[in-house]
């Protein structure tokens, strides 16, 4: 259980709700999450009957359990999975993110697995796997517009004036349309939110020929997502200036993983050494 989640209203609602004591509601939280890692990693607690959910969490009522469970936040209804553990992914300790990445899949809800402890040969291995299912998921489920139309040619004006002026601008601060989004990044300030579009997106793969422009911009927001990089703010000198430097560190990366197409340097051959004549040596002639 996370540190503060004893005191948190979820909490309180739990025991108003169930009328226990905040000692019995701590276990019973408490033990549906360790049910959970054991027979639901992925989170989807709803594969369990509602009797079994109850009685691994050592209460009497099921209905009364699941209900309050539901209205308290701590279990989330599922169309696939009918009931899901709310923030699963942030719940789970490190050996279910292990085990959930080992076995190449996502969490219920989506999340990518952690996979910084894994070593770096089979993080390399794991990691495009889960990259591509977060992928397919997200373009399953209509989270993220990945496709979008040409934009159409936009006429230049014959004469400017002020109220071109003026229309320009307010085109300019216009968020993008839906369709022309490729991704958008969680950010800090009072704009939450950054879209990439498919043309600000393109423009950068014509900067860094030789660069999968589109798996370094996923590699970035899964890991601000998972809070191993901080947010930034929205705007050209935040998220705009933090991939530009994302995408300027992948093309200089010595190791070259994260490069496609590099011809790789070949080795200068240096001429072999002749040694030199020792002058005290008398030289000696076959055959004389």
């Amino acid at each position: 259980m996370k540190r503060g989640a004893t005191e948190h209203p979820k909490m309180l609602d739990l025991m108003e709700r169930l009328a226990c004591t905040r000692r019995e509601a701590v276990g019973v939280v408490e033990l549906l999450l360790h049910y959970t890692a054991r027979f639901a990693p992925l989170g989807d607690i709803g594969k369990w009957t509602d009797q079994a959910i109850a009685k691994a969490c050592d209460w009497p009522n099921a209905d009364d359990l699941i209900a309050a469970l539901r209205g308290a936040g701590w279990l989330d209804d599922s169309e696939t999975h009918r009931l899901l553990v709310h923030d699963w992914p942030e719940h789970s300790d490190d050996a279910v993110h292990l085990s959930v990445a080992r076995s190449r899949r996502l969490f219920a809800d989506g999340c990518m697995p952690r996979i910084s402890r894994l070593g770096k040969t089979e993080r390399s291995e794991i990691e495009p796997v889960l990259m591509q299912l977060h992928a397919d998921w997200t373009r399953a489920h209509g989270m993220r517009t990945e496709s979008a139309p040409p934009s159409p040619p936009i006429p230049s004006p014959a004469k400017p004036s002020r109220e071109a002026g003026a229309t320009r601008s307010a085109s300019a601060d216009a968020p993008p349309a839906a369709s022309e989004i490729f991704l958008t990044f969680p950010t800090v300030g009072p704009q939450q939110t950054w879209q990439l579009t498919r043309a600000q997106l393109e423009e950068w793969a014509t900067l860094f020929p030789g660069l999968d422009v589109e798996r370094e911009c996923r590699l970035a927001l899964y890991k601000i997502e998972r809070g191993m990089v901080p947010k930034k703010t929205a705007g050209p000198r935040g998220m705009q200036k933090f991939l530009l430097g994302w995408l300027g560190r992948a093309v200089n990366d010595p190791r070259g993983s994260r490069s496609l197409g590099a011809t790789p340097a070949i080795p200068a051959i240096r001429p072999a050494v002749q040694p030199k004549e020792d002058p005290h040596v008398r030289r000696v002639r076959v055959g004389s």
